[in-house]
């Protein structure tokens, strides 16, 4: 990415008031270092934003891949997120 590559890095680029994030990453990423996403979690919150981190223990970049049962976790943690935030509706208990 040349010289200034930190400048296209998304922590790098951040406004101050984003919407709220909810990501996954493995701990086992050999594309994007693991750290790059605790840097954009730990800037999100510093700014007073909504942002969390849920860590795929083992998991590569394709996590999905290599660990098949995350499609159904990410589902519902995606699901769970988007209630907290409002986003869908409360499920009926």
């Amino acid at each position: 990415f040349g010289e200034d590559a930190a400048a296209l890095s998304p922590v790098g680029e951040m406004e101050k008031e984003m919407p709220p994030v909810l990501m996954f990453h493995g701990d086992a990423d050999q594309l994007v270092d693991y750290s790059t996403a605790v840097a954009f979690r730990d800037k999100m919150k510093a700014n007073g934003n909504v942002c969390e981190l849920v860590t795929v223990p083992g998991g590569s970049h394709g996590f999905s891949s290599d660990k098949p049962e995350w499609k159904t976790k990410v589902r519902e943690q995606v699901e769970a997120f988007l209630r907290e935030q409002k986003l869908l509706p409360v499920e009926a208990k």
